[in-house]
């Protein structure tokens, strides 16, 4: 009793969910899995990311004794490593000699944890995108003087020349061939000696060089120019390169080399062991995982859900790659397949409540990570490309200003006029992740699959049939991955950050009771941060408080006006206050604009319908927003296949509105839902990479349609299904 009253404690588990994201971020270059910030290894990111969005929806894995006792040791082995050489190459990069004889070193998103250093070298660098040249992010908003550093196109990128400096200790416990093979190199002038004797003698790269047990000072400058670069340091080992980094053979500084040798095995034998422990740590939570959700009645037909969408895409993969460029078609096409699957088994799947959520998981997660591991892994430790003149290179700009050129509160505006939220979302993922693109691009979906987990509890408050919650979160994902909306995954605009925090929210406002103050604050936060991702959403963030609404009988099957109306009197002074705390955060933001940038920043340029000192770049139309809230597409387009719920939507909406008896089941909150995703259409006008704007509505049409299918379910099941 004792024990398991020890495992399922709430703040033990707390505690070692927070000793599991402690052990990614202690910095151990010499871990081939857990490296540390900043997580730059393909493998620590990968490892990193997944696993904990794994855990943070089935955190009851931890509560089992044998992966908290894993947790403890990996990070005590953790916390050993810290205090032994450290690994890796100080490397500075530099625009020309001048600024290397002023060591006016090109910062980077390294710099943030390596100050002295525009990068800590820990792996080849295989070609010109492996190395740390993030700053090269190329928007207009990044010409900062006539002496334009940073470049425009692809063709400037290609002829990029850069003056790189190199520092380290090379450590041999045994004779062996080493070499420095590079590409793209015109000038060099490198020097080595053994730190024993103070011979200094120059090195030649692309060389083969056999050294001597003992350890070795490096150092000099190298000049990169050209098209391809490439930059690898080599050991020969049974007549063949590999990477002197696997073997932990180079390190930093001088510091910790006294007795070397004992530490370089005591380095090797730690590394191992917690690289091991750490392939053990994802066994095992799989196993217990695995062990909980699937061993039931029915095992054979709840099992196949997990391979069944991830056979069936790459059936179809191939099918697909001639008209889906983004490639995710198939995801698509893979989890509706699955849900017939689930409509034919659903008397032996024995789906309730407590475990929609298990089976969305089971369906969605596994493909969803290797579909997107897959396409993004080319950008894994390189340089991201981001498209000239577009939103989302923009808020790179801005994000490395605020981390690298430290403009914490300027965020490389003085007046806002892009989304300010999203900038430091993406400056805190570079942060931990380092310059590559591939972490944001990979959270973003998971992201997705989150919001969705919300959804489903949304629904299912509602006292929804659990067959229909867990067919209308599919149906959600599958738009998002088969429709237009696709195009828009992961390319690093705001809105797919936003629907996660609003549907969070929603989740949030039903759970909690809303009248308790941490409550309040919990949910007003989330709510403030969610205006400043997107301004506009405002509306639909504060009529969210009437969702609070669902608990009580009185106010379903009323007229919706009374239902409104009663709820709005009886707690005007939450709701007021709830209101007021939105409009607080908004109001920040222009404090800060006032302080920062001298006014604030009420006249946008691009969303402001009554500016007064710029030219409006577009004009208020609001048949051409509604059409596209309507339709997923522009004006005259044909509608995309979602009209049928976000034109659906709003008539079902109407038609409750006007108290039709067949339409009373759906709840007055949902309507308000509606009408808060509505009225920015009103308002301003409504532009660029279509459909986003329907993001955040369609969840909730989706809602409505699935309330009304739910209220005529048996009907439905005895006349399409042939069961009662």
């Amino acid at each position: 009793m004792k024990k398991k009253i020890f495992l399922n404690n709430k703040y033990l588990n707390i505690l070692t969910f927070l000793f599991l994201i402690l052990i990614f971020l202690i910095p151990t270059q010499s871990s081939l899995l857990l490296s540390g910030v900043p997580i730059t290894n393909k493998y620590s990111t990968i490892i990193a990311i997944i696993l904990t969005f794994f855990l943070c929806f089935n955190y009851y894995v931890l509560k089992n004794l044998f992966i908290k006792i894993l947790i403890l040791s990996i990070l005590f082995l953790k916390i050993l490593l810290i205090y032994l050489p450290e690994t890796g190459v100080e490397f500075n990069q530099y625009f020309n000699q001048d600024d290397l004889d002023k060591n006016n070193f090109i910062r980077t998103y390294d710099t943030f944890w390596n100050k002295k250093n525009s990068f800590l070298l820990n792996r080849n660098l295989e070609n010109k995108k492996n190395f740390p040249i993030d700053w090269t992010v190329h928007s207009n908003i990044n010409v900062k003087d006539e002496k334009t550093r940073y470049f425009k196109t692809f063709d400037e990128y290609l002829n990029l020349s850069l003056l790189y400096n190199m520092s380290f200790y090379l450590y041999l416990p045994k004779d062996i061939t080493f070499k420095i093979n590079t590409i793209g190199t015109n000038k060099t002038n490198i020097s080595y000696n053994n730190i024993v004797n103070s011979n200094t003698e120059n090195f030649e790269l692309n060389k083969d060089y056999t050294l001597k047990r003992g350890t070795y000072k490096f150092q000099g400058n190298i000049s990169f120019f050209d098209s391809e670069w490439s930059l690898k340091f080599l050991t020969k080992h049974n007549g063949r390169y590999v990477s002197a980094f696997h073997n932990n053979y180079i390190f930093q500084t001088e510091n910790n080399m006294n007795n070397i040798n004992f530490k370089y095995q005591i380095l090797n034998m730690l590394s191992k062991i917690l690289d091991f422990n750490c392939l053990i740590l994802i066994l095992a939570t799989s196993f217990v995982y695995f062990r909980k959700t699937l061993y039931s009645n029915n095992f054979y037909y709840k099992f196949l859900l997990f391979p069944i969408p991830i056979v069936i895409f790459f059936l179809l993969k191939d099918y697909t790659d001639k008209f889906d460029l983004y490639g995710s078609f198939p995801v698509s096409i893979a989890f509706i397949l699955t849900g017939i699957y689930i409509v034919y088994y659903k008397n032996k799947l024995i789906i309730n409540e407590s475990n929609i959520s298990e089976f969305f998981f089971i369906i969605v997660f596994p493909l969803l990570c290797i579909f997107f591991v897959l396409k993004f892994l080319p950008e894994v430790e390189s340089v991201s490309w981001w498209d000239y003149g577009d939103d989302w290179t923009a808020f790179q700009t801005f994000a490395r200003a605020i981390v690298v050129e430290r403009e914490w509160l300027n965020a490389g505006e003085g007046v806002i006029y892009f989304r300010p939220g999203i900038r430091y979302v993406f400056a805190i993922i570079h942060i931990i992740f380092g310059f590559s693109g591939f972490a944001q691009k990979i959270i973003e979906p998971l992201l997705i699959f989150s919001g969705c987990i919300f959804f489903i509890g949304i629904l299912s408050k509602f006292k929804i049939n659990s067959l229909i919650v867990l067919l209308s979160t599919i149906l959600l994902i599958s738009f998002f991955l088969g429709e237009n909306y696709r195009w828009n995954i992961s390319r690093g605009i705001t809105e797919y950050f936003s629907f996660f925090l609003i549907l969070l929210n929603c989740f949030l406002i039903i759970k909690l009771d809303f009248s308790k103050i941490l409550n309040f604050f919990i949910i007003s936060s989330i709510g403030i941060f969610n205006v400043w991702l997107r301004e506009d959403h405002i509306t639909l963030i504060f009529l969210a408080i009437y969702l609070s609404m669902y608990n009580n009988q009185i106010y379903n099957n009323q007229k919706f006006l009374n239902s409104i109306l009663r709820f709005t009197i009886k707690n005007f002074i939450l709701i007021f206050s709830y209101g007021s705390t939105l409009t607080f955060g908004l109001v920040l933001l222009w404090i800060r604009n006032a302080y920062v940038g001298g006014n604030f920043g009420l006249d946008h340029p691009y969303l402001s319908i009554t500016s007064s000192t710029h030219t409006r770049a577009y004009e208020l139309n609001i048949f051409s927003n509604l059409y596209m809230l309507f339709t997923a597409t522009i004006w005259p387009n044909i509608p995309r296949i979602t009209t049928i719920f976000l034109f659906g939507g709003i008539l079902l909406s109407i038609l409750r509105l006007l108290n039709i008896k067949k339409f009373m089941c759906i709840h007055p909150s949902l309507i308000m839902l509606v009408a808060g995703c509505l009225i920015p259409a009103f308002v301003a006008p409504l532009i660029g990479y279509y459909p986003r704007y329907t993001i955040k509505y369609l969840p909730f049409c989706i809602m409505i349609f699935s309330i009304l299918i739910n209220d005529n379910y048996i009907y439905l099941s005895k006349t399409i299904f042939k069961k009662s």
